[in-house]
């Protein structure tokens, strides 16, 4: 018998493992960026260099017509993922270790689990109560300001507005299988980037941001260009590719991946502590986050119905 194996397996595999190990270093090298450049044009410039790459590298691939309808859907989700997301998690990094901002990211299924009951997408049963339950208790004990076990504090403001950006990154993702899209999936993805990066520029002007008065150092340079090439234009694509052909269930597990891959990096090269509160702290949210996810019913239903201008397949 001849065993034909799925041609995307391993594809699969790989755009896993993007999400999974490079977006879990991305905190580090964010940490790194914003020691010599203001955080919104940072994320901003990262966005649109990345996008414009993807943008021209997808026109390359397809001369298909884009609509008002396709802009209008890059700027939301460009308005989602990279000013709500990207451009909350980079300010809040310069107040809040890079670790512990990923352990707040680790909300993002959470969120998803919130969204989809109000969608009517997933039901709410006990294993998925249990597992909200843990994955706040996590976040309220990892945010408590006062003196416990290492004796340290957590910068309230940065922990809340960390939170705002896991929320935002699950609203776009939701969003993202809702709304009119152009068939080229790389083209989409460099769209939104161009639209994110665009508007975190304007919120860097309209803010009056300067950057540190520090200068720029050859590590904040080597970290941005590590964000643009492997945390956009690798990371963005293969998230937005297994959009299309996984659940938001699935592919929201990078979420409980990331802090400790950052929590580790932000320990070893970055200086930063590992404390008994953090490490509790983690315990909880990814064992809470873990029960959530795979409490999930996966028969196709929580990807909502596409929005379209035309007859072209949605794709990521």
């Amino acid at each position: 018998m001849v065993v034909i194996e799925d041609p995307n397996r391993w594809k699969r595999l790989l755009a896993f493992a993007s999400i999974y190990l490079i977006w879990g270093s991305t905190y580090l090298a964010i940490r790194y960026g914003i020691e010599s450049f203001a955080p919104y044009r940072m994320m901003g410039v990262r966005s649109v260099v990345a996008g414009s790459v993807l943008y021209l590298w997808g026109r390359r691939q397809s001369a298909e017509p884009l609509s008002l309808a396709h802009w209008r859907s890059a700027f939301l989700l460009g308005a989602l993922f990279f000013l709500g997301g990207h451009g909350c998690l980079a300010w809040a990094e310069t107040r809040i270790p890079s670790g512990v901002a990923s352990l707040l990211v680790a909300t993002i299924p959470v969120w998803l689990a919130l969204f989809e009951i109000s969608l009517g997408r997933i039901r709410l049963t006990p294993r998925l109560i249990l597992g909200l339950a843990l994955g706040f208790c996590g976040v309220l004990f990892l945010t408590e300001p006062a003196e416990l076990m290492a004796g340290e504090s957590l910068d309230l403001l940065g922990a809340v507005v960390v939170l705002l950006s896991a929320t935002s990154w699950a609203a776009g993702t939701i969003a993202s299988g809702r709304v009119a899209r152009p068939q080229g999936g790389v083209l989409f993805a460099g769209m939104n980037l161009l639209a994110g990066g665009a508007l975190l520029l304007l919120i860097s002007y309209l803010s009056g941001e300067t950057p540190p008065a520090a200068g720029v150092s050859l590590r904040s340079v080597a970290a941005v260009s590590y964000l643009i090439v492997f945390g956009s234009i690798v990371g963005f694509v293969a998230y937005m590719w297994l959009l299309r052909v996984e659940t938001a269930s699935k592919v929201g597990t990078y979420a409980f991946v990331n802090p400790g891959i950052a929590v580790f990096l932000g320990w070893l090269a970055g200086g930063e502590a590992l404390s008994g509160r953090i490490l509790l702290a983690t315990a909880l949210m990814v064992s809470g986050v873990a029960i959530l996810v795979t409490s999930k019913e996966d028969k196709g239903h929580d990807r909502a119905p596409v929005a379209r201008t035309d007859t072209a397949r949605e794709s990521g």
